[in-house]
């Protein structure tokens, strides 16, 4: 399409805008109602085209507020059925997800028919909810102000004793509720009882998902409370409620009404990857998974890929730590333990009632470098000690040209025979593959789940894509929660 000429909007310019405007607001509700939702430069391309000039910083004001936008039309309420959402946790995961819920609430009424309200959000200081009406949610100016004082390491019990400026004081309606939500529940009220209490006494929610984004292994408790007493959705990104021990947590949680209906965690295991909704397809589909083989931690398969290119392991971590591709401390990564839990979920959804000490975990670090014994300095000057033993691996994988790749495995036995009795068996840990394989393409960050079945063999069932990082993770979150609207609250 050829640039529309420069001019000044005269007067009968102005008018044509006008005429336009009203029309574009109708055209673009009739796209919205079939899922095409219209962004700001679509409407500003849209106006000029038809118009036949450059609108301006003004002219377009005008075109973006006509856009269609269900956020601001109060005669929706009515239609638009209303999902309340909580979230626990404000690291970066929580206030990605808030960003992402914000900035896409049109999308959402157009083609879920629900709109999404914030009505509580929490971290291990407290809990803040909306005060002045619940239906409406923490109105966006506060959201905004508290996401932004989080991300600068203020708590919310903190941030709640700090004064609004005078630009964000004009519509103070939340209220500070002193919070258990994240820690062991104390013999008082729980904070997250009483907001899910309101929000049932108010009858404004079709429903309301309780969202955990925390790394607490502390929130089991008020999970299934909000399941058990509220018929709450559970969304997870948190992986400690379906990894500590079976019974207190996974079986807990389960047995609670959180079975594959009502609990929803796809990124607990390969952020947006569509790793656990794929399993319960293989599940209830009537196939028989044999083996799943995973490289789940795209810190480690960045290092892989640099080991393979002859880089040493210690120059290889340095650059995952300046790319912020690590954890603050990298032997959280180097453990294995976060690829262990992810192993241990995806057994359990599998049915095998296993523990963690179940699962043979091999660590990057011999036992007298952990954090117990040695601190992050003295780790990064001792490193350096470490590289000749995994040079050493890398060529002897080389030499039978294979690639050595960190990788969980769990062998549930090649028999078809559903009676069998061979016990599973779960590894993670390096695993030389050749070099053709799925798991020997894999390049840099990539994370990939490949799922062996009674019906995709030899040649396994792949997913494959960048699964780490916090946009994909909270995208994941997100998904969930859409799932839980259409699953629990949209009839």
């Amino acid at each position: 399409m050829a640039a529309a000429p420069k001019k000044d909007l005269s007067e009968a310019d102005s008018r044509a805008l006008n005429a336009f405007v009203t029309g574009f607001t109708a055209a673009t509700a009739c796209a919205d109602s079939f899922g095409r939702h219209v962004d700001d430069d679509a409407a500003l391309c849209v106006a000029e085209s038809f118009l036949g000039f450059e609108i301006g910083n003004e002219g377009a004001t005008d075109v973006c507020k006509a856009k269609f936008d269900l956020d601001d039309d109060d005669t929706d309420r009515d239609r638009i059925k209303h999902v309340g959402v909580v979230i626990l946790g404000l690291g970066s995961v929580g206030r990605a997800v808030l960003k992402i819920i914000q900035g896409n609430s049109a999308m959402y009424k157009a083609g879920l028919g629900c709109g999404f309200v914030i009505i509580g959000v929490a971290d291990s200081t407290a809990m803040v909810c909306a005060q002045r009406s619940l239906r409406d949610g923490i109105p966006s100016m506060e959201l905004n102000r508290l996401v932004a004082s989080k991300a600068a390491g203020t708590p919310l019990k903190q941030w709640a004793s700090t004064p609004p400026k005078a630009s964000d004081a004009s519509d103070s309606s939340t209220s500070i509720v002193p919070a258990t939500v994240l820690l062991p529940q104390s013999s008082g009220s729980d904070s997250l009882e009483q907001l899910l209490r309101s929000a049932d006494d108010c009858g404004a929610f079709s429903c309301v998902c309780v969202a955990d984004c925390s790394a607490s292994s502390e929130t089991v408790d008020s999970l299934v409370l909000a399941k058990k007493c509220f018929g709450s959705a559970i969304v997870l990104a948190n992986k400690k409620p379906l990894s500590g021990p079976y019974a207190s947590t996974f079986q807990r949680l389960r047995s609670c009404g959180c079975g594959p209906k009502g609990l929803l965690h796809e990124s607990t295991v390969g952020a947006g990857l569509p790793v656990i909704s794929t399993l319960e397809r293989l599940i209830y589909g009537g196939d028989r998974v044999l083996k799943v083989e995973g490289a789940l931690s795209g810190t480690l398969g960045y290092l892989m890929t640099r080991l393979g290119e002859g880089i040493r392991f210690s120059d290889a971590l340095a650059e995952a730590i300046a790319k912020g591709f690590t954890e603050p401390d990298p032997r959280d990564d180097l453990s294995g333990m976060d690829v262990a839990r992810k192993a241990l979920i995806v057994a359990r959804l599998l049915g095998v009632k296993a523990e963690m000490s179940d699962i043979s975990v091999e660590s990057l670090y011999p036992q007298a470098m952990a954090p117990a014994k040695l601190s992050l300095a003295d780790f990064m000057k001792q490193l350096p000690t470490l590289d000749s033993a995994m040079a050493t691996r890398v060529a002897d994988a080389k030499r039978i040209g294979q690639k050595l790749r960190y990788v969980a495995s769990i062998v549930m036995g090649d028999s078809l025979d559903a009676s069998s009795s061979r016990s599973p068996i779960l590894r993670v840990g390096l695993q030389e593959v050749p070099q053709e394989s799925a798991l020997g393409t894999l390049a840099g960050t990539e994370n990939m789940v490949c799922y062996t079945t009674a019906f995709y063999r030899p040649q396994p069932l792949v997913i494959r894509g960048f699964g780490a990082g916090v946009e994909v993770t909270a995208s994941g979150v997100v998904a969930d929660l859409a799932q839980a609207a259409l699953r629990f609250c949209i009839t």
